[in-house]
């Protein structure tokens, strides 16, 4: 709720969003339905040869050069399914860690992330799709030249478990309940691979950056002190304290209002008293 009258809305989230995660979800959310389209009108399927000049293809940065790919894909998702998951779970996981860091350094730690990220996913590429004896295996051999990622799953994984390392959280919700944030990486490592075009295709993608989110030093994941969301272990939780921690600016005077704008019980109830005191005068309280 939002105080001084003024409900909470759609364009209110949008004026309070964080710099970084509103100029990402600006670009991946139409480019990526641009290029879907795109693929389906010119092929029938979810990937063209579009995607083949934005995936992360180890033969093509390596070889010829194209060093774009290190970073286009990750802003492109090739199926609809996967550009709604990502939008949905990079909004309500990366706001929440930007304002806990500050824009700047979570932008920054961020595109250092994904370099890295692509760094080690082409070195497994070539590892499995160059050596002799590996590479006989079609699958391994493709990753150097065919089986080439592209989605913005491995950010999702990244900022997840960034959020996760940062706030020292032990359980998350998921599906209306709680679980161990051990589970809830598992399903959503496995969640990210089911949104892949094919399923098939990215895995060392996916997995570079569960190894990459867990080497980012603790030192760099230092966030703002926050209200605590939960007990502390074998501590009462106050919450007189904690109304008193978040109470607003205004004092006394700050009113809230519904979501949709309604008036409270506390206005109807300075509104009444308002009104008695126009409609009566003296100390007998005689009418008008």
């Amino acid at each position: 709720m939002q105080g001084g009258g003024n409900p909470i809305n759609c364009g209110t989230c949008w004026k309070n969003m964080p710099p970084v995660t509103l100029i990402y979800l600006i670009i991946t959310g139409p480019a990526s339905l641009a290029l879907v389209i795109s693929c389906l009108a010119l092929s029938s399927k979810f990937n063209c040869y579009i995607f083949g000049y934005l995936s992360l293809t180890p033969y093509q940065i390596y070889q010829k050069g194209e060093v774009w790919r290190f970073f286009t894909p990750y802003f492109v998702n090739n199926s609809f399914w996967s550009i709604i998951y990502v939008l949905l779970g990079f909004f309500f996981s990366s706001v929440v860690l930007e304002k806990a860091m500050g824009s700047k350094r979570f932008g920054i730690m961020l595109a250092i992330c994904l370099i890295l990220n692509s760094l080690l996913c082409t070195a497994f590429q070539a590892f499995f799709g160059l050596i002799p004896g590996i590479n006989s295996v079609t699958y391994f051999y493709n990753q150097w030249y065919d089986y080439t990622p592209i989605g913005s799953m491995p950010i999702l994984i990244l900022i997840q478990i960034l959020d996760i390392r940062a706030h020292k959280r032990k359980q998350m919700m998921c599906c209306c309940f709680q679980m161990p944030v051990w589970l809830y990486i598992i399903l959503l490592v496995v969640m990210a691979q089911l949104m892949m075009y094919p399923i098939w295709y990215g895995i060392f993608y996916n997995i570079s950056a569960i190894i990459i989110a867990f080497a980012v030093p603790m030192k760099y994941l230092q966030v703002r002190e926050q209200l605590p969301l939960t007990n502390a272990p074998g501590q009462a939780y106050d919450q007189n304290a904690a109304g008193r921690a978040v109470a607003p600016a205004g004092g006394d005077n700050f009113q809230f209002t519904t979501m949709n704008g309604a008036p409270t019980a506390q206005e109807k109830k300075k509104e009444a008293k308002a009104n008695k005191n126009e409609s009566q005068w003296g100390k007998g309280g005689k009418k008008l």
